[in-house]
């Protein structure tokens, strides 16, 4: 019901804040919420709370009004990444970049041979080969060339979002996006 839409606060991945507006306005709608958390029986820890912030780390992404994008560190860290020698850190590696794989179109194409040596019988040492060379490039290129996503706007003015999807051999996937009106 429309009981329960806030105008001024959003939620990502199980934690809330309250966006940027007039500080009177900010501190009606913290009390408002507030009051919800309290009447919902649930409870806030303090020291997990970022009131009145621009900007907030949360899950290794930077999150601020307007974007989101991965923390400078988990971006060193793809970058310092070096060659894979052995089956276990290229785990790793895929494991981190994949964490990150929203901020990468196509990013299963791109890690698709990198993947194809985890398959059973492959040998990293043995297997790896320039393709794997120029993929691990591209996928370390891709994801620390400042990617950001821009947040939804679910304001009045806001523009139409779409849903594209699309599916191959290979993989599935869809995006969500929101065009300016």
């Amino acid at each position: 019901s429309s009981g329960n839409r806030w105008r001024s606060t959003w939620t990502t991945r199980s934690a809330s804040r309250a966006a940027p507006s007039p500080r009177t306005t900010h501190i009606k709608d913290l009390r408002k919420f507030f009051t919800r958390i309290r009447k919902a029986g649930l409870h806030i820890k303090p020291s997990k709370c970022f009131l009145a912030r621009h900007e907030v780390t949360l899950l290794g992404h930077v999150v601020n009004g307007t974007t989101r994008s991965p923390t400078p560190f988990n971006i060193a860290a793809v970058r310092d990444y070096g060659k894979p020698t052995a089956r276990k850190q290229l785990h790793t590696f895929l494991g981190l970049a994949s964490y990150f794989r929203e901020y990468v179109p196509y990013f299963a194409d791109a890690a698709a041979p990198l993947y194809d040596l985890l398959k059973s019988g492959q040998r990293i040492d043995r297997d790896w080969s320039t393709t794997h060379d120029a993929a691990f490039a591209k996928v370390k290129l891709l994801l620390t060339s400042k990617p950001f996503l821009h947040l939804p706007d679910y304001g009045p003015n806001a523009g139409q979002f779409e849903l594209q999807t699309d599916a191959s051999g290979r993989g599935i996937g869809a995006a969500i996006l929101q065009y300016p009106r």
